[in-house]
């Protein structure tokens, strides 16, 4: 999950952690340590960083694609 989500971070939102980190309504140290496989984060948590992508940990793809952008 931490390559993935740098790699639609920056390559489909072309935004820097800090923005991020603001449209997904967490801190940017939270998107860091996703980001390089540090912490222990519930699925919850999870779902909602990668939600602007439309996936879900529970349902894989969700209905709307980049719902936030």
């Amino acid at each position: 999950l931490s390559e993935l989500l740098k790699k639609l971070r920056i390559d489909v939102l072309g935004v820097k952690q800090d923005a991020f980190a603001t449209l997904v309504k967490v801190s940017r140290k939270t998107i860091s340590d996703v980001e390089n496989d540090n912490g222990n984060y519930s699925v919850n948590k999870i779902n909602q960083i990668f939600r602007p992508f439309g996936l879900d940990l529970n349902w894989g793809i969700v209905e709307h694609f980049l719902p936030y952008v």
